[in-house]
């Protein structure tokens, strides 16, 4: 964690810069993209928590959601993580095609 980002929603802890995150909900870390993944998993109502080298950090993760748009304006950043952070994108199968019987001629009164 280089440097937290103030905001209502980290208030008391946006003093904290250059910790290594240990730990995330009870889980060793061991990359970034670890992080990400165990956040986008966790539903608005859930709470994530971080251990660093010197701190426990507890947030709520839909307060930090709603926060996020906020905080990247504030502090002018395009984007809350890199390209090869962000999800890919489920492959959709092509559908087989229905092959569409001929139509019958339709009979005309007179």
């Amino acid at each position: 964690m280089t440097q937290v980002l103030a905001h209502d929603v980290n208030k008391g802890f946006d003093f904290i810069a250059n910790e290594i995150v240990e730990e995330a909900n009870g889980k060793e870390v061991v990359c970034l993209k670890q992080i990400v993944q165990l956040t986008d998993s966790l539903g608005d109502d859930d709470f994530i928590s971080f251990r660093t080298t010197k701190y426990l950090i507890d947030m709520h993760v839909g307060e930090g959601r709603k926060a996020n748009k906020e905080i990247l304006e504030t502090h002018a950043i395009a984007a809350d993580r890199s390209k090869d952070l962000v999800p890919k994108a489920p492959e959709v199968k092509p559908e087989e095609t229905v092959k569409s019987q001929p139509k019958k001629p339709t009979e005309t009164s007179t």
